[in-house]
């Protein structure tokens, strides 16, 4: 099972579901995180490419140390299986699909904003996009309670 997770409500409470599903079912877990960190000439001309390289080394540190502050303890992990914690670089659609097939992966599960008409338009969907190009299930889950 992969869980993307932006700390955002959403991929929180994407993340408690599939804690709570992993309790029943004792699963593998990759919670992965994506760094959307996009390269531009202008940034290569004007920053080296080791401060670059040393600038993504810091952010993916503070990700893990986040990520391991939303993994539950010790003895709740004996209850859901394995877990895994990764930090990735890239375009989240793309690097979280990618992911599910290189460990082949049944299960994703991550949080969705729900937007819809124009402001899904403007702000895209990671969480469409995984479900059009996913190898595997996709389980989203809203990011409000709904009535």
């Amino acid at each position: 099972m992969i869980v993307p997770v932006d700390f955002s409500k959403p991929s929180l409470r994407a993340l408690h579901w599939a804690f709570e599903y992993a309790k029943h079912t004792p699963s593998v877990i990759h919670i992965i995180h994506v760094v959307e960190r996009t390269v531009r000439v202008g940034d290569l001309m004007s920053t080296d490419i080791e401060s670059l390289r040393t600038e993504l080394e810091d952010v993916r540190e503070s990700v893990a140390e986040q990520l391991d502050d939303v993994a539950p303890d010790a003895g709740a992990r004996e209850r859901i299986g394995e877990l895994h914690r990764h930090v990735m670089v890239g375009r989240p659609a793309e690097e979280i699909c990618g992911f599910a097939r290189e460990v082949g992966a049944d299960l994703i599960v991550m949080g969705t904003h729900g937007h819809t008409g124009v402001r899904r338009l403007l702000v895209g969907s990671v969480a469409g996009k995984v479900v059009r190009e996913a190898p595997c299930t996709v389980v989203c889950v809203k990011g409000k309670e709904t009535s």
